[in-house]
C-alpha cells in the first residue's frame, strides 16, 4: 500500500508542479557563429540551455572556439562542445545540406536524416533525438522517415503552443523575428503552457529578417531567469519530461499489483533513453 500511494504522490506532485510553472524552449536553428559570438556569453551569465539546430555540412570541423570570426559562419566543432560543456546544450539534427525535405526522392530524405544524426552522434557522444525540418517543411511521408530514423520528436516552424501528446513531430513555435518586441514574446509565454521560440542569428543592429538584437535578447534573458513561473529547458528535456508523465499517467491507470512492472520495463541509462515498447 505504501508504494502504491507513492507512485499517486509523486503523479499529484507532477499535475500540481506543470501547472504551475510555464515551460520556455530557446531554439536557434542552422548554428551560426553569431549565436557563439553574441549569445552564449548571456546565456552563461544567466546559465540557460539552448537546443541548436546543426546543419551537418555546414559544421566547421575545426576543434579549436575562434575568438572572433564572422558572424554569418556556421559554428565550429570546438565552439559547439564549449558550450555543451557549460551550458548541456541540446544538439538537433538540422538535415545534412538544409534541403527542403519535401522536394526529395525517399532515398534522399533517409541520407538527410540518417547521416545527419550518425555525424552529430558520433560527434558529440551521445543519442540526437530532435530533427528540425529544414525551412519548416515537412509531409506525412517526411514524418514517418523522421521516425523510422529514430527521432524522438521534430520541430517544425508552425505557429502555436506545442503539444506533445497530439503532435510529438510537428512542434509549433513562436519565431521571433528583427520586428519582434520582447512584450511581444511575454505576452505569449503567459497565454500558452508551453513556449518554443525560433531564433536565428543574433546581431547588435539587425537588417534582415531573421537576425534580432542583441541588447533584446539580454532582456529577454533577464526576464526569463527572474520569473520563478518559467522553466527554462530543451526540447530534449521536454521530450524526457512528457515521458515521465505519461509514465506516471500509466502507473495510475494500471492495477495495483501491476505498476511495479511496468517501471522495471522502463530502461533508463545515463542518456535517459526510454524503452520504445514503453513509449511510444
Amino acid at each position: 500500500m505504501l508504494k502504491i500511494n507513492l507512485v499517486l504522490i509523486l503523479v499529484l506532485f507532477t499535475q500540481i508542479y506543470s501547472a504551475e510553472l510555464k515551460s520556455v524552449v530557446l531554439c536557434f536553428d542552422d548554428a551560426y557563429y553569431s549565436v557563439y559570438k553574441y549569445g552564449f556569453p548571456l546565456l552563461k551569465e544567466y546559465k540557460i540551455p539552448i537546443t541548436l539546430g546543426v546543419i551537418t555540412n555546414y559544421l566547421n570541423r575545426s576543434q579549436k572556439p575562434r575568438k572572433s570570426a564572422d558572424p554569418y559562419q556556421f559554428m565550429n566543432i570546438g565552439e559547439i562542445k564549449e558550450m555543451r560543456q557549460q551550458l548541456n546544450i541540446e544538439i538537433a539534427s538540422h538535415s545534412v545540406s538544409h534541403r527542403n525535405l519535401v522536394h526529395l526522392a525517399e532515398n534522399e530524405i533517409k541520407f538527410e536524416l540518417e547521416y545527419s544524426k550518425h555525424v552529430l552522434d558520433s560527434i558529440f557522444g551521445e543519442p540526437t533525438i530532435t530533427f528540425i525540418y529544414p525551412y519548416g517543411r515537412f509531409n506525412n511521408q517526411v514524418i514517418n522517415l523522421v521516425k523510422k530514423a529514430n527521432y524522438q520528436l521534430a520541430r517544425a516552424v508552425l505557429y502555436g503552443e506545442p503539444n506533445l501528446w497530439v503532435g510529438r513531430y510537428t512542434l509549433a513555435v513562436k519565431e521571433v523575428r528583427k520586428e519582434t518586441t520582447i512584450n511581444e514574446i511575454i505576452d505569449f509565454i503567459n497565454h500558452n503552457k508551453t513556449t518554443i521560440l525560433l531564433f536565428h542569428r543574433l546581431a547588435p543592429n539587425p537588417k534582415v529578417f531573421t537576425e534580432w538584437s542583441v541588447d533584446n535578447f539580454h532582456a529577454l534573458l533577464k526576464y526569463l531567469r527572474t520569473n520563478n513561473f518559467i522553466r527554462i529547458t530543451t526540447l530534449k528535456e521536454l521530450y524526457y519530461d512528457w515521458c515521465q508523465t505519461k509514465l506516471l499517467a500509466m502507473a495510475r491507470n494500471s492495477p495495483h499489483n501491476d505498476y511495479l512492472n511496468l517501471f522495471q520495463k522502463v530502461d533508463i541509462d545515463q542518456t535517459r533513453t526510454r524503452n520504445p515498447s514503453i513509449i511510444k
